[in-house]
């Protein structure tokens, strides 16, 4: 049971961290800034969630979750799909800031989606702790 103690507490702070970074980022940035960040972070996250083709669900549960050559396809698969969606973000960063009619947002949007190849470079290793529930 350790391990699912650890995986709501770590759900739980990461929440606690999010609620908190906001409230001092509504007192930093004035409320158009504000707006923005928040505007590029719905279209980063609702890229995230419309790509994800569940490779940590599918090494916690395969059977080969294990199996270094199934691991190494995975992390590849992985990171091909951040690629592509920092490029992505690159290539809609115009047309997004044109239809908002604000060009601070085709500089802002392709250096939030690094994030997403950065994300990409996760290793396998976070799926496989948390296949034998090591997280704690």
């Amino acid at each position: 049971m350790p391990g699912a103690r650890g995986s709501a507490l770590m759900a739980l702070s990461s929440q606690g961290i999010r609620l908190l970074a906001n409230l001092i980022l509504t007192r930093l940035l004035f409320p158009e800034a504000f707006g923005l960040m928040a505007l590029v972070t719905v279209f980063i996250v609702g890229m995230t969630m419309f790509s994800d083709m569940g490779i940590r669900p599918w090494v916690q549960q395969n059977k080969k979750g294990d199996d270094p050559l199934y691991l190494d396809t995975a992390w590849t698969l992985q990171v091909g799909r951040g690629l592509m969606l920092w490029g992505l973000t690159i290539a809609l960063a115009l047309p997004v800031a044109d239809f908002f009619n604000e060009l601070l947002l085709a500089i802002i949007s392709p250096n939030a989606g690094v994030e997403l190849a950065i994300n990409g470079l996760m290793p396998t290793r976070v799926a496989t702790a948390m296949r034998h529930l090591l997280v704690a």
